[in-house]
């Protein structure tokens, strides 16, 4: 992840101020059919830039789906915003979440288990 990011920055001829410690990547059963990718980030400086992102997908690659977690705003007291892309480009906003006991996490999760499989928490 690093390196991919520090390419970006290379691009732009900007010196990349994070290190590799800066990034995390996990990845994470979630159910049989279900694993998960989260991606972390440094902490973003301003809205709209990520906390972290997750990945959700099957064995087959066919139900995906991709969020973000968005540092929120003063008027929502900074609290990150839930966000997803679609692969045709949209942005969506699912509202705040907090960022402790893994409820970005389990947002996240519950909006792909709706959105995918149907099943609702």
């Amino acid at each position: 992840m690093f390196e991919i990011i520090s390419t970006l920055f290379n691009d732009e001829q900007i010196l990349n101020p994070y290190s590799p410690e800066d990034y995390k990547v996990t990845m994470q059963k979630v159910t049989d059919e279900v694993r998960m990718i989260k991606m972390e980030f440094p902490k973003p400086e301003e809205e709209p830039l990520c906390y972290c992102a997750y990945m959700f997908f099957d064995d087959t690659f066919h139900k995906i789906s991709y969020f973000c977690i968005e540092r929120g705003n003063s008027e929502g007291n900074e609290y990150p915003f839930v966000c997803s892309w679609t692969p045709d480009g949209a942005h969506h906003n699912y509202g705040m979440c907090a960022l402790d006991n893994y409820d970005d996490f389990f947002k996240c999760a519950d909006i792909h288990m709706e959105q995918e499989y149907g099943v609702k928490k």
